[in-house]
């Protein structure tokens, strides 16, 4: 019997492999493969991010450069911005 990182580890896999298969049509045909972007998470009110955890196993899985400047962006408690 296979243990819950094994069946997360073979869940990513799957799930990749059918999503990335050959690649996404839009993407390859309108964002260079050299492009780099950024993105921010703006909340409306104090909350919990959810999800982490399986995050860092995409990164360490997928990217695992990426996830050292992921998670120092996302690892603290979400609060609602002073406007």
């Amino acid at each position: 019997m296979k243990t819950r990182d094994e069946l997360i580890d073979d869940l990513l896999t799957l799930a990749f492999a059918e999503d990335v298969g050959d690649g996404d049509a839009t993407t390859l045909s309108t964002i260079p493969a050299t492009e780099m972007g950024r993105q921010q998470l703006i909340v409306k009110q104090e909350g919990i991010l959810a999800g982490v955890e399986i995050a860092r196993k995409v990164f360490e899985k997928f990217d695992p450069v990426m996830w050292p400047l992921w998670s120092k962006a996302v690892c603290v408690p979400c609060y609602r911005p002073s406007v």
